[in-house]
């Protein structure tokens, strides 16, 4: 149940019809938060953060000098956070899944994405001119990639502890801004795409635009797999994001 947080500041009151509604927006902020830590504090009970390993740390850090501030850190974009890897892992999905479907491979579609995700990127494939060649590009984050809403609960229920990783299946909410572009060409080289105004690095002849999504990644922690986008998100008409 990731939920994409809305901001509650002063600046966006017009966005809202009435304080109360604005109110009840704030106290679901405020649930997700608390949502996130518990996620955190079951991931690292089990030393599950992906990436991290919290096998050495004594019961000082756990209740006094680190776990307590660490585990309210899931909105942070600092690599020293615990929730880097796993950001970094979303990104390289994000950009595989993308080559992917300007390559027109559905295999690494499947295994990159999944559920309602899944149906809507081979939707998209299908309507891709078959007279045309594609190339994404990806030139760089915008803004560094960000988890919004993180979910983790016990997913392998064998009684025999799992062979690889741990028990946990989690979903992690991320908003991708990238700047990014798509060149287009018929079979006789002729390009679709708008060229760049000026030369861009990556050699891309299409000019880049800035794309902000946000997805719902998962992984069931006991499979030794990247992490797959679930499901896209968008924001309500009107409304902007808490990043």
């Amino acid at each position: 149940d990731v939920i994409l947080p809305y901001s509650t500041s002063l600046s966006q009151r017009s966005k809202y019809s009435s304080w109360r509604e604005m109110l009840e927006q704030f106290k679901k902020n405020r649930h997700n938060a608390m949502k996130n830590y518990m996620s955190m504090l079951t991931l690292a009970g089990d030393n599950a953060i992906p990436g991290i390993d919290l096998s050495g740390d004594r019961w000082w850090h756990r209740f006094i000098i680190r776990w307590p501030w660490r585990l309210a850190t899931t909105t942070s974009v600092a690599e020293s956070s615990w929730l880097s890897p796993l950001r970094k892992s979303a990104l390289d999905t994000y950009c595989k899944l993308n080559t992917a479907l300007a390559k027109r491979d559905d295999q690494t579609i499947k295994e990159l994405a999944s559920s309602t995700y899944q149906d809507q990127i081979l939707r998209l494939r299908k309507k891709q001119r078959w007279d045309c060649k594609y190339f994404w590009h990806f030139h760089k984050e915008v803004t560094p990639a960000r988890v919004l809403s993180i979910r983790a609960a016990p997913g392998y229920l064998a009684i025999d502890p799992p062979k690889f990783g741990n028990r946990n299946a989690v979903q992690a909410l991320v908003r991708i801004d990238t700047e990014q572009s798509l060149e287009i060409y018929t079979d006789l080289g002729v390009p679709l795409h708008t060229p760049a105004a000026k030369h861009v690095k990556g050699g891309s002849t299409a000019e880049p635009v800035r794309v902000t999504e946000y997805f719902v990644f998962e992984k069931k922690m006991w499979y030794d797999g990247p992490w797959v986008i679930r499901e896209q998100l968008w924001e309500a008409p009107g409304r902007k994001a808490a990043v």
